[in-house]
């Protein structure tokens, strides 16, 4: 069986590596460590424009429609070069709008994740750091105008610029996904310091946090199978992103050697 690259393939991987060469430098990371927001606008704004944020979204939308090959050799280049932003939570918060969002969630937020215009994050972990969503104690109960989300979430990355949090919580029903506003009343964001100092996390306290009801993303009750396609996706591509800076220290050590 062959495991090479198609050309396609490889060119993506020669261009982002050309771009991440030249605007993703050890200094220019180095510098966002220090930075309040950690990431760059710009460097956000021109990914956008090489159609990295669309790669794996609809055409429909502005995307590329491709798939987990072509996100994880982009994130093996992403992880080369150390790369501080919230690239693969947005996508990952992307591709669950694009699998059970309706209509007009998809027209709201793909499109503006494909041109840069939006950035997103999932909000997986409970207070208790369990992924396995049948131990989800964030609770969403019925309001007279939707829904208030109750609980705590640990280490979200990249909230603290985020345009919308996907947030899981329990419903009557069973585990169900929110589209939340990071701004909406009940809801605290708490920085967190982590040992990457490219990534931010942020802690989450939601108390009665109000949700719309156009908010709820897919059925009631039908979140687990979607959280846990997340989960082994997010696991692929975080391996990616490993692999990209593991290579890189191989090459600096042969280098030095």
């Amino acid at each position: 069986m062959d495991f090479s690259f198609s050309s396609d393939q490889q060119l993506l991987k020669n261009s982002a590596r050309a771009f991440l060469d030249e605007h993703c430098k050890p200094a220019t990371v180095r510098l966002l460590w220090d930075d309040p927001r950690g990431e760059s606008d710009t460097m956000w704004k021109e990914m956008a424009q090489l159609g990295w944020h669309g790669l794996a979204l609809p055409e429909a939308y502005g995307g590329s429609g491709l798939g987990m090959v072509e996100s994880a050799i982009l994130l093996e280049e992403l992880g080369r070069a150390s790369y501080p932003g919230p690239y693969w939570p947005t996508v990952l918060a992307a591709a669950a709008v694009a699998a059970a969002g309706n209509d007009a969630q998809k027209k709201r937020w793909l499109s503006a994740i494909a041109t840069g215009d939006a950035r997103a994050t999932l909000a997986l972990l409970d207070a208790d750091l369990d992924w396995d969503p049948a131990a989800m104690t964030t609770r969403a109960e019925k309001s007279a105008k939707g829904w208030t989300l109750s609980g705590t979430k640990r280490f979200v990355p990249w909230a603290h610029v985020a345009n919308v949090l996907l947030i899981p919580a329990r419903a009557p029903e069973g585990p169900s996904l929110f589209l939340v506003d990071p701004a909406a009343a009940g809801l605290k964001l708490s920085p967190v310091q982590g040992m990457d100092l490219a990534t931010r996390w942020v802690h989450l306290d939601m108390d009665k946090v109000p949700v719309a009801p156009e908010a709820l993303l897919g059925t009631p009750g039908q979140a687990a199978p979607l959280l846990s396609s997340l989960l082994r996706r997010g696991a692929i591509g975080a391996a990616a992103e490993m692999l990209g800076a593991a290579r890189r220290c191989l090459d600096m050590a042969v280098g030095y050697a």
